[in-house]
């Protein structure tokens, strides 16, 4: 899925750099098919990994919170610019191989950098999650 803002970027939003810090991820219960994230019937063990898509564009991964339909990081990840794209992807960690939950595409637009926040809405098998630009 890919979520484009509007660029309206001013000279100094433009000049200034900001560093995305991951908020609050809520997920659905299960996976697109029915199944339970977990063996068992568990809760999935959520971590957000965002890049900047550019060529050798940085790239970074909060740490994981287990058995969780909504987990809270307030961790820091990269630095954005007006108008740099970012692309967003939710995890559940598994011992053998990791579940997509949902990823998306975003364009920094101006008002989203001067806002300095945003909230992104069911994409994927992810509820919501929020983003601060700091």
């Amino acid at each position: 899925m890919t979520l484009v803002g509007v660029f309206n970027a001013t000279e100094e939003a433009a000049a200034a750099d900001k560093t995305i810090q991951v908020g609050t991820v809520t997920v659905f219960a299960t996976k697109s098919n029915g199944a339970a994230w977990d063996v068992g019937g568990g809760a999935p063990d959520i971590f957000v990994q965002i890049r900047v898509k550019k060529a050798f564009g940085s790239r970074k991964s909060t740490s994981v919170k287990k058995n969780t339909y909504s987990a809270t990081f307030s961790q820091n990840t990269v630095k954005i610019r007006v108008g740099q794209a970012i692309e967003i992807k939710v995890w559940d960690k598994d011992f053998a191989s990791d579940d997509i939950i949902g990823s998306a595409t975003y364009v920094i637009d101006a008002a989203t950098f001067n806002r300095g926040s945003v909230t992104f809405r069911s994409f994927g098998r992810v509820r919501s999650m929020s983003i601060s630009l700091r």
